[in-house]
Parts: structure tokens; C-alpha cells; sequence
């Protein structure tokens, strides 16, 4: 601990927004080590707040079984934050900081909280929370508040700031000076060698390598210890440097009354893990938007119509060909209609073409209502930020999802906000914004802004996959997508995948949707390897194939996993890291898991046969698998007709799972392999192709 009234003023470090990242970021790669898997605690032990004077000088420390924190009022009155210690009392901070530092867009100082005085301080203890709550005066009154809770391992911190500081163009921030070995952190075999003219460095015919640090978490590797930090506001930022630790919470002018969002710190001891999960738990559990919502089987148009490399055409969108293919597009199971680009008169201009939609959108409401299918559609200008215009589509077709095609910011916020006043459970979805080059620079806006789904960078996807692999395959002006074949593309989203999830653990991300294959003249293992990515990489679940144009055995096998996905997605809405970064060469997977049962989705890009460890794939830290108990596996690859494995002693597990080349493997983690077969029969039962009435 260092005593505040010995230490110097604060040095803060404040990103300037306009730099560009670093070409390869900060962050190291983190050595892998396996501990043996642990129950997740759900009490931290009754915290405890004492207070003892020294010299003059105050100390007021909070502590429970996550973490230790002491904050010290020195003989002028001034508050610093002294200490956080993790649970094994390991030391953090390396110098005292100030509670609050008031700046601007470009980092300059505009109010010092190292000279903010204690007007007075009053201790709080209650049965699931300790409390301490600082009045200070800056001159003007304010209040500042740290609490540790008994079920929580978190430090929650709480600011009531004038209302002048909340201004446009300004951030109240807290800067901690952190220990010097904490250091950012990038995924396990970490990609590092970044981009050249806007596209990545490729390494090889199906490898790619970019960066994707995390923002929230800084770790000490070699003593095994870290520390998170998040802002939960709609303005809020992390950053982390070697031996810094900013937060900031933005003003947001259009959201004028949005208070200081919480200032949340949760340091910790073991694999790196711990602290992502702790970060992923907590805002999948209080502010994700889709907690508690299951994946939709969703169908757009595009994918069949539009999406080549020629500029996408509106014409090729009818009322006419919409109501053909519907039914057929029903019978496999489709659950969600996406009215894509297309449907509007013209550039801005967001009513039903009268030529290609005579009737406006009626006929086509009719037949939704009949084949009880969700509707959701598509606008790309500033009109989606206006709650009237989509209240209005609301009332006259239906819409329970609006997809914005452009960068969104605190007025779509606004405005979307302004919808759920009367129509609480519509949702949102975006591209591109969780790049801060794209949309802001600041990151938190995204899942703490009722946004419900956020696509990772799709137009860069695009780009990457028209690249890999080297010699592209088919004539180039066929479809867009043709031109790549589909397993690079996969690895691509998979990675991503893998590496969005670390940069930004929020459930609304995912990577960009695959479903311009399915109408293409594929063989059905190259398909396969199409599904088994969109499962795996917990993408949007939707397609753009005209089921008349597909094989008999490609429409048995997305029929398949179609009633699959359908029994499966209370788990499929999760993700969970397991094994390296996808890498073209070695296995690679991703699980998604519920309270000890879901499942883990294997792909082995490589040519050569391969075996997956079941120490290395259950041991790994975000499974959370409870030691004492027996882990049961069963293999849903042909999910029909799964097959029970053998049960493993989780403190001891011996053996592997073998995969052939280019194969792919869905394997069952404590499934009740009976219940989840009738249903996924049940689902299957349901879908009847070709749809009564109609000529496939």
C-alpha cells in the first residue's frame, strides 16, 4: 500500500481518440497452463468496512473473500484509492490515484480529483453489501461511492457528479496506476501480425493473423493475477497499458438525464480466464438485452437475389416473388422473414415501391400471419433514428426487428429507446459497430444500448474471404461468394469468432451470417462445413436458399440440423473459448455450455488425422465444470442418430477425441442424449417439404 499523503500527484494517461491503434497492440499472449477446474462461487463471504487514523491520515478499508480495497483521506482531506489486493492479498496498484478525473475529448485535465476534499464519509454495512459513501466538494458537491458485495466479486464504484460535467465533449474517468507487470492481454496463440493496406497479413493458403486485444483486462502471467475493469454506461471506455488502467464514461448529448455509469473492478488469481468469465457472467446476467432470448431460424433474400458483385438491384424484389417463395422457404423450417434491401422506393425514400408492391405490404403481411413467422427488415439512413417512421412500420407490417445497415450512435439510442416506450420487446441489430473506427471510440455504447445483435465487421469479412484462399476458385463474374472456397471462408468466422468474443464478451456479438451457400452448386461435405460453423461460431442462424433449387441429400441435411438447432439453442445463444485460435492447421472449436450441460462444436481444418485431448477441452476455464462430478459425452455429428461416449472422471480425464481430416465433430456434455433426441425428432416431425398445395 502506499500512504496517499506521500505520494505524488497522479500522472494520467488518457488515450488521445484520434490515434490510430498500434499496428500490433500492446498485449502479449498469455502462456497456457491448465488448473484443475473448479465449482464457480456464488458467496464471497460478508464484506467488512473498518477504518483506522494514522499520522493524521484516514484509512477506510472494504474487503470480502474477492478482493480488498483501502481508499485514505489524508491531512488535508484529500481521498486516493491506496490498495486493491486480490483474495490472496496479492497488490495490484503501484501508486495511489484519485477517485475521479474530469476531461475532455482530447485528454486534457478539466477537474482534478486529487484535489477534491472530504467534506465528510459515512460507513454502511448490510447483510449483502458494505458500503462507503465520500462527500466531497471539487467545490461543487459530489458523491462518490465503493461497495463490495457478499454474492458479487466485484468493486463497485457509484458517482453523483454536477450536471455541468456532464457536458458534450466531456468524460469523468478514474485512472489507476496499475502494478507494472499487469499487462493487456490478447486470446491464448494469439495472432499478432496484424494488417497491411486495410487486409491481413495472410500466412499461407488458408491462415490469416489479426489483432484483437482486450480492452477490459490487464493480467500478470507469471504471478497469476489480473484485474478487470468495466464501465457500465451507455458512453463508457476501458483502456489498458502497461501500468495504466483508464476508464471513462462519456457524456452523451442526446441522452442528456443518462447518469455516470458504474465504475466496476474485479480483481482476481488464476488463468486468465477467470477474470473474462467473471466480466462475461456479469453482463450477460445485468445488462445484455438478449438475456433470456433464444436464436431464430431467419431467411433474406438477399443472399439469393442480391448478393453478387455487381451493385445489389432493387428491381429483382417483388411482392410477387416474395409471396412464391415463402411457402417453401416456411416448409424447412424458417421462423423469421428479413425483408432486406430492396423493399423501399428508393434511396431515403422508406415506403413500399408501388410498382414492385401494389398492394404496399399487406398480401405479404397476410401470408406471415399465416405461416406465424416473425417479420424484420432492413433501412441504412438516418430515418431509423426517428421513432415515428419506425413506429409506424411497427403498426402496418408487424415489425418486431429493425436491422440498421449504418453506424449508429446516442440518437438511434435515442430513438429506439423512444419505440420500446410502447413496443417493449422490439429489437435492433447493426453492422460494424463495435470497430471504434467505424462508430465511436468508445466501446460500451453497443450492448448497453438496447442494440440487441451487433455484426462483427462484416464489410471487412467480405473483403478477407475474396483473398483466401490464393488461387480463387470459379469464374469471377458469377456470384461474389463463389469466389472463395467455403471452408477458408469458415476459418475466417470461426476465428473471429474466437477473438470477438475475447475483445468483447457481450452475448450481442457475433460474426457476420453465411448464408449465401446453400443455393450453389457445393458438394455436401464443403456445405457441411458451412453448418457446422454457423453452429460453432454461434452466427446468426439464417439463410438466403430457395429450397427448390437445393439436392435431395443437401435438403435432408438442412432439415437435419435445422430441428437440430431448434432443440439445441437454449445452449447455441452461449459461447465459450476451447482449444487455440483457429489457425487453418490444428483443431479448433467453441462450446456452448449452460450450467455444466450444452455442447462442443470440433473442426479439423488440417489434411491429417488429429485427436482433441479431453483434459485439454474439459479442463478449460470457461466450461466451469463442477470436479466432483462425472462428465457424460455423446457425439450429435449426425444428430438423428447421436451415439453415447464414454463418462469421464473430470479430476482425472483420460483419453481423446479422434477426427479425421477436414472433419467435424458435435459432441454432447452431460446431454440427456433420450429427451434431447425426441425433441430434436419432434422438431423434424414438423417440417414437411414441399409445403401442402405446392410442385417442388
Amino acid at each position: 500500500m502506499v500512504r496517499a499523503d506521500e505520494a505524488s500527484k497522479p500522472a494520467y494517461v488518457v488515450l488521445d481518440p484520434n490515434a490510430p491503434r498500434p499496428a500490433v497492440a500492446e498485449g502479449q499472449g498469455v502462456p497456457e497452463f491448465r488448473a484443475s477446474p473448479g465449482v464457480p462461487k456464488k458467496s464471497w463471504g460478508l464484506p467488512r468496512i473498518r477504518s483506522s487514523i494514522t499520522n493524521g491520515s484516514e484509512t477506510i478499508e472494504l474487503s470480502n473473500e474477492a478482493a480488498d480495497v483501502k481508499i485514505v483521506v489524508d491531512r488535508e482531506r484529500h481521498v486516493r484509492i491506496a490498495s486493491i489486493r486480490t483474495d490472496g492479498g496479492r497488490e495490484l496498484l503501484s501508486d495511489a490515484s484519485a477517485c475521479l478525473v474530469v476531461v475532455d475529448e482530447k485528454g486534457a485535465v478539466l477537474r482534478d480529483g486529487a484535489e477534491f476534499v472530504v467534506a465528510s464519509w459515512l460507513p454502511r454495512q448490510h447483510s449483502l453489501y458494505a458500503e462507503a459513501e465520500f462527500r466531497l466538494s471539487a467545490p461543487e458537491a459530489l458523491t462518490w461511492r465503493v461497495r463490495l458485495y457478499r454474492d458479487k466479486p466485484y468493486i463497485e464504484q457509484q458517482f453523483n457528479v454536477p450536471k455541468d460535467w456532464r457536458a458534450a465533449g466531456r468524460a469523468v474517468a478514474q485512472v489507476l496506476t496499475t502494478v507494472h507487470s499487469l499487462k493487456p492481454v490478447m486470446p491464448k496463440n494469439t495472432f499478432g501480425r496484424g494488417f497491411s493496406d486495410g487486409r491481413p497479413n495472410v500466412n499461407g493458403r488458408q491462415r490469416f493473423e489479426y489483432v484483437a486485444q482486450s480492452d477490459h483486462l490487464c493480467y500478470d502471467a507469471e504471478a497469476r493475477v489480473g484485474l478487470v475493469a468495466f464501465v457500465a454506461g451507455v458512453g463508457g471506455e476501458e483502456r489498458v497499458q502497461t501500468g495504466r488502467l483508464a476508464m471513462l464514461d462519456h457524456a452523451v448529448e442526446a441522452l442528456e438525464a443518462e447518469p455516470v455509469g458504474r465504475f466496476l473492478l474485479w480483481p482476481f488469481a488464476g488463468p486468465v480466464e477467470n477474470g473474462f468469465v467473471r466480466l462475461r457472467r456479469f453482463v450477460g446476467e445485468e445488462y445484455s438485452c438478449q438475456r433470456g432470448k433464444d436464436p431464430f431460424f431467419s431467411w433474406n433474400q438477399f443472399w439469393l437475389w442480391q448478393g453478387g458483385i455487381q451493385p445489389a438491384s432493387r428491381d429483382v424484389v417483388t411482392a410477387e416473388r416474395l409471396i412464391d417463395i415463402l411457402p417453401y422457404v416456411a416448409a424447412v423450417g424458417c421462423e423469421e422473414f428479413h425483408l432486406d434491401m430492396g423493399w423501399e422506393a428508393g434511396p431515403g425514400d422508406w415506403r413500399f415501391d408501388p410498382k414492385r408492391f401494389p398492394e404496399g405490404f399487406d398480401p405479404l403481411r397476410r401470408l406471415l400471419r399465416r405461416y406465424g413467422m416473425r417479420y424484420h427488415t432492413w433501412m441504412n439512413d438516418a430515418a431509423s433514428e426517428h421513432a415515428d417512421i419506425v413506429s409506424d412500420l411497427i403498426e402496418k407490417t408487424d415489425l418486431c426487428k429493425l436491422f440498421h445497415d449504418r453506424t449508429v450512435d446516442e440518437k438511434t439510442i435515442a430513438a429506439m429507446r423512444a419505440v420500446r416506450q410502447r413496443y417493449p420487446d422490439f429489437e435492433t441489430f447493426v453492422h460494424h459497430s463495435t470497430s471504434r473506427s467505424a462508430c465511436y471510440w468508445w466501446g460500451n455504447i453497443h450492448f448497453l444500448s438496447d442494440i440487441n445483435q451487433i455484426y462483427f465487421g462484416e464489410g471487412e469479412f467480405w473483403a478477407w474471404s475474396n483473398i483466401l484462399p490464393e488461387k480463387p476458385e470459379g469464374d469471377v463474374n458469377k456470384r461474389f461468394f463463389s469466389r472463395h472456397s467455403l471452408r477458408a471462408g469458415d476459418l475466417v468466422t470461426r476465428s473471429a469468432a474466437y477473438q470477438v468474443n475475447w475483445a468483447w464478451p457481450y452475448r450481442t456479438i457475433v460474426p457476420p451470417h453465411c448464408g449465401w451457400a446453400w443455393f450453389e452448386d457445393r458438394s455436401l461435405d464443403e456445405l457441411a462445413s458451412r453448418m457446422f460453423t454457423t453452429i460453432a461460431a454461434r452466427a446468426d442462424y439464417q439463410w438466403g436458399e430457395d429450397p427448390r433449387m437445393l439436392r435431395p441429400e443437401v435438403l435432408s441435411f438442412f432439415m437435419d440440423w435445422t430441428a437440430f438447432f431448434k432443440a439445441a439453442r437454449p445452449y447455441l445463444r452461449e459461447y465459450q473459448h476451447v482449444l487455440p485460435v483457429p489457425d487453418g492447421i490444428h483443431p479448433d472449436g467453441a462450446a456452448h455450455m449452460v450450467d455444466g450441460r450444452g455442447f462442443v462444436v470440433l473442426c479439423n481444418p488440417g489434411s491429417r488425422k488429429a485427436e482433441v485431448s479431453l483434459k485439454e477441452l474439459l479442463w478449460e476455464p470457461e466450461l466451469e465444470l463442477d470436479p466432483t462430478q462425472p462428465v457424460k459425452l455423446s457425439d450429435w455429428t449426425k444428430p438423428l442418430t447421436p451415439v453415447r461416449l464414454q463418462v469421464v472422471d473430470l479430476a482425472n480425464p483420460k483419453g481423446s477425441i479422434r477426427m479425421e481430416p477436414l472433419s467435424y465433430r458435435v459432441i454432447g456434455v452431460n446431454i440427456d442424449v433420450d429427451a434431447t433426441l425426441d425433441e430434436v425428432k419432434r422438431q423434424r416431425s414438423k417440417l414437411h417439404y414441399p409445403p401442402a398445395g405446392t410442385v417442388k
